[in-house]
């Protein structure tokens, strides 16, 4: 009965974690991320990666600690995290990482999109997360947003991705970090 509970265990964990995909490195390095975005701090145990692309181009990326992220997730409200559960859902099972969770447009056909992931040390995570959103599905998710979280990421945004001064300006709303 052992032998049987130990290989079940072993064939979970296979589908549960994979390798982390070239998607998930450092445009910047063509490695895995070694640090939190925010703390700067080595990235250990759990901890997210979202990435923006426009017409195939990597506009930004971030890695996020759990401590982080549970830190930003404190400033998100109840009824924001409602609607992103609500729009994103967690299946069970791997996301195609080639087309929106959402709405099912394919990554080839340019444009906006984001790819979101979960890891645990130097393995991804396939149980509700990976996931691509389209920019018009980005749009949608940071619209059923509260007013006080969509500020507070676009203050995570300039924390983190400030341009120069002469960029400020009325750019269009996406894409905007939106992983909570």
């Amino acid at each position: 009965m052992r032998r049987f509970l130990r290989h079940l265990l072993e064939g979970v964990q296979e589908r549960l974690f994979s390798d982390i995909p070239e998607d998930f490195h450092s445009v910047e390095t063509g490695e895995p991320f070694r640090t939190c975005i925010d703390c700067e701090q080595p990235l250990t145990g759990f901890y997210i990666i979202e990435k923006a692309f426009v017409n195939g181009d990597a506009i930004y990326e971030y890695a996020l600690c759990d401590s982080c992220s549970e830190s930003l997730g404190e400033d998100i409200s109840p009824e924001s995290k409602k609607h992103v559960r609500k729009f994103i859902g967690f299946p069970l099972k791997p996301r195609n990482l080639n087309r929106c969770a959402k709405c099912k447009t394919p990554r080839e056909e340019g444009g906006e999109h984001v790819i979101i992931g979960g890891f645990e040390e130097d393995k991804m995570l396939n149980l509700g997360l990976p996931l691509t959103l389209c920019g018009s599905c980005v749009d949608l998710l940071n619209e059923g947003m509260s007013k006080a979280t969509r500020d507070r990421l676009d203050e995570f945004e300039r924390e983190h991705f400030p341009g120069p001064p002469e960029m400020e300006i009325d750019l269009p709303k996406r894409p905007k970090p939106v992983l909570i």
